[in-house]
């Protein structure tokens, strides 16, 4: 993935909510498929949950779309089937 830049998407992070609600929050991404005008990546969550200390753990595949080398969206998906319907629909 050199070349890409990392930036926050709109100006703001998109997953400082998420975090708020975890007392720890690890994305360990498995595979990355490069399709030019987008990335799809494979990835383990897991987290436990702030004040409750449920450990939760689930697969989901996230797009990151790029322009010009920044992300300008990021979006979640429980399939990778899915996250590639999306990143195809969408160039």
């Amino acid at each position: 993935m050199a070349g890409y830049s990392r930036a926050h998407v709109g100006g703001a992070h998109p997953a400082r909510a998420t975090r708020l609600r975890f007392a720890e929050l690890h994305w360990e991404p498995h595979e990355f498929i490069d399709l030019g005008h987008a990335i799809v990546v494979e990835t383990k969550l897991a987290a436990v949950g702030r004040g409750s200390d449920v450990r939760i753990e689930a697969d989901e595949t996230d797009v990151f779309w790029l322009r010009d080398g920044v992300i300008v969206r990021l979006q979640a998906f429980p399939t990778e089937a899915a996250a590639l319907e999306a990143a195809e629909l969408v160039e």
